[in-house]
């Protein structure tokens, strides 16, 4: 009973207590009140402002459907375009759908390389004896991005942040999905060669294969230094994995490789008529995109 008893004390006065310190006693007046919230400092103010303004100036983001075209500068466009999902369904059968895409390809390619070239001087200039970690492939001299011609890298490293962005010079301003309503991963030519099921009937990479990594590229593993490139050349996949790193990796490790390699169908990349492909596919995987855990350059 005296137990029980000091035990209601006890949160009793721990219940006063927490009701007091959260009063403050008005000097005049002699009377409780709640202590007023902490006000903003200036400094608050002026994030909070920089927050609300990030999308002052930029253009609502364009109203498009599937397939549509969006403009090549999308960053400069703020706000949403419907919902996050939305029915499989084509905006029209599978042969209008295929057609419009294939028919306006070439065309589109073609404003795909002048926008590209326009940002990027893809002289095809090498650094002389470096060679990407495959040792079959040149290293390219950059930077490449494309600045006005009254200013240059040094210029540009003597200015400030914000000369540099009132000037509107930063060269690397992002560069968006050719078509962002139907976006989906777009692989280079060199992937496309030894993996042609995953051929685009709507575009085609925008980068020059000598500007992205050679393929397959080297693998490395850091429980096995001494091994160097265990890849033998070869881009790693479903089918010859197992006898090349037998015995080299853990059990969880194989299995976790596996996983990376099996293909699983996606929005635009499947069997059904809701993608971007001219056949039905698997799917992609993990390590087409980062194949043998290095990268392709896929977007």
């Amino acid at each position: 009973m005296k137990r029980q008893l000091i035990f209601v004390l006890a949160f009793i006065l721990g219940v006063v207590a927490t009701i007091t310190t959260s009063f403050s006693l008005d000097e005049e007046t002699n009377v409780q009140k709640p202590k007023p919230e902490t006000s903003p400092t200036n400094n608050d103010l002026e994030d909070m402002a920089g927050v609300w303004s990030m999308t002052e100036g930029l253009k609502d983001y364009p109203k498009a459907g599937k397939g549509d075209r969006t403009p090549f500068d999308i960053w400069k466009y703020a706000g949403k375009n419907g919902s996050t999902f939305g029915a499989p369904f084509l905006p029209g059968t599978w042969e209008e759908w295929k057609s419009m895409n294939m028919d306006r390809k070439d065309g589109f390619m073609r404003e795909v390389d002048e926008y590209m070239a326009s940002r990027f001087d893809f002289n095809g200039e090498e650094i002389e004896g470096v060679l990407m970690s495959g040792l079959r492939k040149p290293v390219m001299k950059g930077p490449i991005a494309r600045l006005p011609e009254n200013i240059s890298y040094s210029d540009l490293s003597n200015m400030t942040p914000k000369e540099i962005k009132e000037a509107d010079i930063f060269p690397y301003k992002p560069l968006a999905h050719p078509i962002h309503t139907t976006a989906h991963m777009v692989f280079p030519d060199s992937w496309n060669v030894a993996h042609p099921e995953h051929i685009r009937m709507d575009m085609d990479h925008d980068f020059p294969d000598e500007y992205l990594p050679e393929f397959p590229p080297a693998m490395f593993l850091t429980t096995h230094k001494e091994l160097g490139d265990v890849s033998q050349g070869k881009e790693i996949t479903f089918e010859n994995y197992y006898p090349i790193f037998d015995g080299l990796i853990t059990p969880e490790q194989m299995e976790g490789l596996k996983e990376l390699l099996r293909p699983t169908p996606t929005t635009w990349f499947n069997q059904t008529t809701h993608r971007i492909t001219e056949e039905p596919m698997n799917g992609v995987a993990c390590f087409s995109c980062h194949v043998n855990g290095h990268t392709n350059g896929a977007f």
